[in-house]
């Protein structure tokens, strides 16, 4: 699972590539592209690199707007020109879930808190809140400040490729935190007995599918219309929304919701009219994400590793078995990527800039 950026650092993405005309089809990604961050050290590097055909730069909405319509592009627009001026194609995703501003919150947004089970972003077992996705003081001001992220870069030839967000928490994937009887979060993550969310939370706080299948839509339009000519890609993964049906009851015996996240991959496809992609950020050695049946199969596919290869002890990549060699886990992981038709891969920069990684990197064939 993708992590947040300003705790992951860099990464690395693969983007599409041509720019093309108002209201035309936007070219499809293929390649590796380098995922950066706002403050990153590596950039230099990672611009100079043949292999990288663009780079992911990653924002969370708090940097972006940290005062109602106040907005402070400056450190993206640097990145986006040092990519430009490098010859590299830019894909841009801004995160909100955990990393939406105070002042949303402040203005009246219904928060929702959890439990903290990862290793990085916030005290472990400590407690977060994100905006309730259906909350409409949220959905107002996320779908602002999309017309206003749009508003920005839509024209810029560089901007090739957007991440359509908005039901999210502690990253920008499509995934909501929750666990049920039975079923721990992605990873097995959890702290001591504490569940990163438990359904009845979710039902407390007025949790239906049809609520997210209406807040999703309309970040999607938005995102469809703010950005006419770039390729917009939903991160996600196959671990479902939380097991609470429409009328408000918990759904017994259910590890999660295995529909809802379809019909929302769905909505996306159709607002996106042919510009769609979707992406899985969990690719490892022995594992990758099968396209869903009930998608086109003419959709593009992505991947992002679930870790570097590169000076991971825990060998996360080899489902944390060790011993494990970072050019066989890497080398399998592409493999399993090329095998599955993927267009575009996300690699962490440590294995993008590993010289002993470079002819697995290149093995990439999207």
């Amino acid at each position: 699972m993708s992590q947040a950026f300003l705790w992951r650092g860099i990464v690395a993405a693969a983007v599409a590539l041509g720019c093309c005309g108002a209201g035309t089809a936007a070219t499809r990604p293929h390649g590796v592209f380098a995922l950066v961050d706002l403050d990153s050290t590596w950039q230099t590097d990672t611009y100079r690199d043949p292999a990288v055909a663009g780079v992911t730069l990653l924002a969370t909405w708090t940097d972006l707007e940290p005062a109602a319509g106040q907005f402070t592009w400056g450190a993206l627009d640097t990145q986006v020109a040092a990519a430009a001026h490098a010859g590299k194609q830019v894909a841009l995703e801004v995160t909100p879930g955990v990393f939406s501003p105070a002042w949303v919150y402040a203005q009246g947004a219904a928060k929702f808190n959890f439990t903290w089970t990862l290793d990085w972003g916030f005290p472990k077992c400590s407690t977060v809140g994100t905006p309730v996705p259906w909350d409409p003081v949220y959905g107002a001001a996320w779908k602002g400040f999309i017309a206003a992220f749009g508003a920005h870069y839509a024209s810029n030839p560089a901007v090739v490729m957007v991440k359509m967000v908005g039901v999210d928490a502690q990253t920008a994937e499509l995934l909501l935190p929750y666990s049920a009887l039975g079923h721990t979060p992605p990873d097995g993550l959890a702290c001591g007995n504490t569940p990163v969310a438990p359904a009845s939370a979710w039902k407390a706080a007025g949790y239906r599918p049809s609520k997210v299948s209406a807040a999703w839509n309309g970040f999607s339009s938005a995102f469809a219309g703010a950005f006419p000519n770039q390729q917009l890609v939903v991160p996600t993964g196959p671990w479902g929304f939380p097991p609470v049906d429409n009328n408000g009851n918990v759904v017994a015996g259910s590890g999660g919701d295995q529909v809802l996240p379809i019909t929302l991959l769905q909505a996306a496809s159709a607002a996106a009219a042919g510009r769609f992609a979707v992406e899985n950020d969990g690719l490892g050695a022995n594992w990758s994400w099968a396209l869903p049946a009930a998608l086109s199969q003419h959709t593009p596919l992505g991947y992002q590793t679930v870790s570097a290869a590169t000076g991971d002890p825990t060998c996360r990549m080899n489902h944390f078995v060790t011993p494990c060699n970072p050019v066989t886990m890497l080398q399998s992981a592409i493999d399993r990527a090329n095998t599955a038709g993927a267009e575009f891969l996300e690699l962490y920069p440590q294995d993008v800039l590993n010289p002993a990684l470079a002819q697995v990197v290149a093995s990439f064939g999207g």
